[in-house]
Formats: structure tokens, sequence, C-alpha cells
């Protein structure tokens, strides 16, 4: 049985270093400006803000409005336990998404904060807070004046580190999901190992949200901070966020200004409420755009008419050997949209990728 044991984390290990491998040669959509004006990334929660009772209940009001401003990059953001429905449901909603001509940049899931953590340290703790000794629960808020005691071990040290924002090497945001999608379906034994080690990473996370030493310890804030506080992600861009949890817009606003970054976390009213209309979400858009003094994203025939000019003014410039080394760099990080899918587009474009190697062990 160890011997089994061993021999899938072998291959999962091999997983995770084919997946470092197709993420830094995978090609990747850029955007090129002349203008260099900043750029409107969506980012929402799934669960009763973008999809409401399944696959067939999506809310169109809210892509409306982001296709209106022409916000064709999404990030999706979720706290979810990689059950099958889960997975099917999201799997469903890149579907729709692609057919609104909508980019999914990645799905960032709250084992993210935590996935770079070794996984005998994720499945000895979460193993030893479910033993009768401590018998704790989130749900039920049972026994969580234990996690602290159960932390004292000297090999949970990474998670204490954790807590304090201590985090070197964290995985990518939205590794857990891409992980898992490869295998949902294909491979079911590597599949069930990834959720084991994606409930193990959020059991930790949940804890830090907890007992966290950091101020400002909520969930959705806490997963979006590797996001937001990665110049590759942040720099030239701004972020509009919905989510249907009042006290997740609080936590992500409260992130956000600590952080100072560009972006603004918005509520999505439930299916039920009258103000659930598109006008809602383009008055939210606008309210953020004129906080920020940005305006809405160039349309895709704007963006290829400047990637023309910006060729032209290439083929007219001198020579390669007689540019300045600013000239040589003036296709900044803040062009680059980097997706988390790992996925390639259909058609050929301007591509260009920067990613960052993943620590999974």
């Amino acid at each position: 049985m160890e011997e089994n044991t061993q021999s899938l984390s072998r291959s999962i290990g091999d997983l995770f270093s084919s997946f470092r491998r197709n993420r830094s040669e995978s090609e990747t959509p850029s955007i090129e400006l002349s203008e260099k004006k900043p750029l409107i990334i969506g980012i929402s929660d799934i669960d009763h803000t973008l999809v409401f009772t399944n696959e067939n209940d999506i809310n169109d009001e809210e892509i409306g409005a982001l296709l209106q401003y022409n916000i064709t990059r999404l990030l999706l953001a979720t706290d979810m336990s990689f059950t099958d429905d889960e997975m099917r449901l999201r799997l469903s909603l890149e579907t729709h998404l692609k057919k609104r001509k909508i980019e999914l940049l990645g799905i960032i899931s709250t084992s993210d904060y935590a996935w770079h953590l070794p996984t005998d340290v994720l499945k000895k703790f979460y193993d030893l807070c479910h033993t009768s000794e401590f018998n704790i629960d989130f749900k039920l808020k049972k026994n969580l004046d234990k996690l602290t005691l159960a932390l004292e071990q000297k090999e949970f040290a990474p998670i204490k580190e954790l807590m304090k924002g201590n985090a070197t090497n964290q995985a990518e945001p939205g590794t857990a999901y891409s992980l898992a999608k490869q295998q949902f379906g294909k491979d079911e034994r590597s599949y069930q190992y990834l959720k084991e080690r994606a409930i193990h990473a959020k059991w930790v996370v949940d804890t830090i949200c907890s007992l966290s030493e950091i101020p400002r310890p909520g969930l959705k804030g806490l997963i979006l901070r590797p996001l937001f506080t990665n110049p590759r992600w942040t720099e030239n861009r701004t972020f509009v966020y919905f989510d249907d949890k009042e006290k997740e817009v609080e936590d992500a606003t409260i992130e956000i200004n600590a952080l100072n970054i560009r972006a603004s976390a918005f509520l999505s009213p439930l299916k039920k409420e009258p103000t659930r209309t598109k006008e809602y979400y383009i008055e939210c858009i606008e309210t953020h755009c004129k906080k920020y003094g940005v305006t809405k994203n160039p349309s895709p025939k704007e963006s290829f008419v400047s990637r023309r000019r910006a060729n032209s003014s290439a083929e007219s410039a001198p020579s390669s050997a007689s540019r300045t080394p600013s000239s040589l760099s003036s296709h900044s990080s803040s062009d680059d949209i980097v997706s988390m899918t790992g996925e390639k587009p259909a058609e050929k474009r301007t591509l260009k990728l920067r990613m960052s190697s993943t620590s999974t062990k």
C-alpha cells in the first residue's frame, strides 16, 4: 500500500513538473496599445455571482456589462473543495464564457494560497486537526481554539510562516484548478490525489483566516493577495471585482486599500433581487472608471489597428543594432496578459509569456 502511494506521489510529481514546463512553453495572448492605456481586468466570484443554481443559470447581466466596456479578460476567484459537481459546473462555465468571447485567464481557488507547502505538511496538519483530541470543524465553528495548540508542533513551522505573511515561492494563482482540470475525467487516481491535496491546502487557508497574525484575514482578500502583490499582474492594469457576499466585498476592499491597488470591489445582487440588472453592473464599472480615471478597454478592432501601427513603426525603425536599450524593452511586462489556463489560443496572434515557476512538493 505504501509502495503504491509513493508511486502515485512520484507520478503526481512528474505531472507538476510537466505542468510547470507546459506553462513556460505555452503561448498566451498579449495586447499592444501605443497609448499604453490601463487595461481593465474583470474578477468575479462564481457561486451565486456569475452562476446561480446550475450551469444553465448564468448571470448574463454581469457578462453583458463587462462586454459593453470591452472587458474580455476575466479571472474567477472561488472557494471550492473540488467536488465533481463543482468541476463540471466550472468547465461548463468556461465553455459559456468562450462562446461569449471572454478569455478566462484562470480560476483562483482557496487552495492556491497554501499550495506551495509540502504535501506531507498539509496532510499531517489536516489529519491532526481531525483526530479525537482536536476534532476541529470550521463549518460548525467547533474547537477552533485548539488550532493554536495543533500548530505548536515543529513540523508545522511553514504554516506559521505563511500566517505571518512570510510566503516564499508561492504557487501561481490558479494552479490547483489548472492541475485538477488536466486530470478530471481522465485519470481518476491522479485527480483524487489532487483533490485531497486541495482540501488539505484549503484547510490551512481556513486556519489562517481564523488565526492569522496578518490584519485583514478575509478569505477573498487573502487568496487574491498573491495576484495583487505581483507587479507582473498589476502594472498598467485596473481590476473590477464582483462578489455576492458583503463580507467578502468588504474584506477585498480593505486588502485593495492596504496594498494601494487600482481595483474596486462591488456587491453582486442575488438573482431574486430587483437591482440585479445589466444597468447595475454598468453603473459599478462606471464608478470604477471615474475613480481611477480610466476609460473602457479598446475593442478588438482597435487593438488590431494598434498592433498594425506598432508593426509598421517597427519596420521603419532602425535596426536592432542601433536601437537604444529603452527601445528594446519598450514592450513592457504591463502589455502581457498571462493566462493561467495553460491553453493555447486557437488563432495566431502576437504572443508573449512571463510565468514564474510553481513550487509543488
